[in-house]
């Protein structure tokens, strides 16, 4: 089992704005993987948002992660510092 950790830095305040945003895209996102963890900050560096993705293995985290990113209804919206 691979595991893909992100952490993004958010701008101070925008934690609800992509809470949301993410919860919008992950029926969408979910289609490539399913998602094994999200949360965000309270302690420790502030405004961070952390989502991590199982696959099971490299090749197939690689062939899902270029496939999700090249969808519109998965474009970033800008919340990072």
């Amino acid at each position: 089992m691979i595991y893909e950790v992100r952490t993004y830095d958010l701008k101070p305040g925008a934690i609800p704005q992509a809470e949301e945003a993410f919860a919008e895209a992950l029926p969408h996102r979910e289609k490539y993987s399913p998602i094994a963890a999200f949360w965000h900050t309270d302690i420790g560096p502030l405004n961070q948002i952390i989502h991590v993705w199982g696959y099971e293995d490299l090749g197939e985290a690689n062939k899902d992660t270029r496939g999700s990113w090249k969808r519109p209804e998965l474009a970033t919206k800008n919340y990072s510092r």
